[in-house]
């Protein structure tokens, strides 16, 4: 009897009825010198890594990649466990490639560990494909990913504009005689060309000049252009050149018609022109609209009215007289 009992008090003592464990729960990827925690829904249980010079794991499921390898880490209450298997990975290998790329422009990064996948976190930004090839699509800075066996290489590339040029204002005739009003952009940093310097200069400030002789005109265009380093953009103002005075001067100049003379003025197309001068010579009348095309010229005699019947439409006109003692303007109004 004696024997029975203890052998009952041993089994009581030392048995200890076996259970379910829930499964441990984390990941099963791990990068060298990265963290990561496991969990277990049964409580009281203590964990185990079988390599600690692969992961180390503290006593409450707190693990490090230590060496790339692979490892078991058991989580045991009692005589029962379960087991999860984890492998290590070194990370990838620093990208390569350019860290400012142009909007539109593709370029190709790379990575010497093969076998990973690209990604980047805004894709508003920049775009990039399986083969690393990255394309900027608007200004900003993203995050260029490169993961391999759950570690990831990461690198911020910054994207910008391409140029713009804004868009050119300004009076679309340039004239004989002054400085033309200058041009205006809405983007500053740019600088101010002519297509055709016969015709006409521009100055750093936009103000252009007309080279034309008197009484010529002709077509030619303003460009601005600026540049950055993703390349240049070009904004065009096409013009007309005009060998003669603008008719914003008509305002300007003081006792012409003391000089050039018109009348009727305004009148219904017929009109008497008369040059005065002290000097007979001949004088070259040129008749513009106010866009600068010339629409009549003729050549008189100073101090000899001569009556003009018109040919063109009702409007405000510029008429200008060139003789060798100067040139003088008047309007010309035809109703």
């Amino acid at each position: 009897m004696k024997h029975f009992y203890l052998t009952l008090l041993a089994l009581l003592l030392f048995y200890v009825p076996s259970f379910a464990i829930a499964p441990i729960t984390g990941d099963s990827v791990l990068c060298i010198g990265s963290a990561t925690v496991f969990n277990d829904t049964t409580i009281g249980g203590k964990w185990i890594s079988s390599d600690t010079l692969i992961v180390k794991i503290d006593t409450i499921g707190n693990a490090t990649g230590i060496s790339a390898g692979t490892v078991t880490i058991t989580y045991t209450v009692g005589p029962t466990y379960v087991t999860k298997t984890i492998n290590v990975f070194p990370p990838p290998a620093p990208i390569t490639g350019p860290d400012t790329i142009c909007s539109g422009i593709t370029v190709t990064l790379s990575d010497s560990s093969n076998g990973g996948t690209w990604s980047s976190r805004n894709t508003s930004i920049a775009n990039i494909d399986t083969n690393g090839r990255v394309i900027g699509l608007a200004s900003g800075s993203d995050t260029v990913i490169y993961t391999r066996g759950g570690c990831t290489a990461t690198k911020v590339i910054y994207v910008k504009s391409l140029p713009n040029a804004g868009i050119i204002l300004g009076l679309n005739i340039v004239c004989k005689g002054i400085w033309n009003p200058p041009f205006t952009d809405s983007i500053k940093g740019g600088v101010w060309g002519i297509t055709d310097t016969n015709k006409a200069v521009i100055d750093s400030l936009g103000k252009a000049y007309c080279l034309l002789n008197i009484g010529i005109y002709g077509l030619d265009t303003v460009t601005y252009t600026v540049k950055n380093s993703c390349g240049s953009a070009i904004s065009i103002f096409p013009i007309t050149v005009y060998g003669g005075p603008c008719w914003w001067e008509v305002n300007n100049v003081a006792n012409t018609t003391s000089i050039l003379e018109v009348f009727p003025n305004p009148n219904n197309g017929t009109f008497t022109v008369n040059v005065l001068s002290d000097k007979n010579e001949h004088a070259t009348i040129l008749i513009s609209d106010l866009l600068g095309r010339q629409v009549r010229k003729f050549i008189i005699n100073t101090n000899n009215p001569i009556e003009m019947k018109s040919d063109f439409p009702p409007g405000l006109y510029i008429m200008s007289a060139f003789t060798s003692e100067g040139n003088y303007i008047t309007k010309l109004i035809v109703e």
